[in-house]
């Protein structure tokens, strides 16, 4: 058996390729987790991204464990995300738009990340002050706080 293919235009389905990517060309970035423009943690103690910053990596002296939430969140949604990407493309949608979907996915699954998330344990005093074993969870408020952002200006810091 003999299997031949044909290709009808080369160029134009170079072009075609191009031109695809060209609508993902964007200036704009999109971040996701807490920004500093969250309020303060109940109380005016630190920022909540301060707090959520804590929360990922640990305290210096130990007494904190690192839960690493933001990136391990994040990216339990890419291969939603790269499905999100090529539907935008293929439906024409700006890439602006497209970066803000994305985003929200982010958040989303970054949340339901925060929710599942068991292990480092909280302390038995912990749990007993909390009323709860969610080690990232007591108030919601640090849940609540993760946002998508989108800007033209590339981030300085973050994961």
């Amino acid at each position: 058996m003999t299997i031949t293919l044909k290709l009808v235009d080369f160029q134009k389905a170079q072009a075609e390729i191009q031109k695809a990517m060209g609508q993902l060309v964007t200036d704009n970035f999109v971040t996701v987790g807490i920004h500093e423009s969250a309020p303060e943690v109940e109380g005016g103690a630190m920022t909540m991204a301060a707090l959520g910053a804590l929360q990922h990596f640990g305290s210096e002296d130990g007494k904190i464990p690192a839960r690493r939430w933001l990136d391990v969140g994040v990216e339990s949604g890419n291969q939603e995300y790269i499905e999100t990407l090529a539907d935008g493309i293929r439906a024409n949608v700006p890439p602006t738009k497209v970066l803000q979907q994305v985003g929200e996915l982010a958040v989303g699954y970054t949340q339901a990340y925060v929710d599942e998330l068991k292990t480092p344990r909280n302390a038995d005093s912990t749990i007993a002050k909390k009323g709860v074993d969610n080690p990232l969870v007591d108030t919601g408020a640090m849940k609540q706080s993760i946002t998508s952002l989108l800007t033209a200006k590339k981030p300085e810091e973050g994961l």
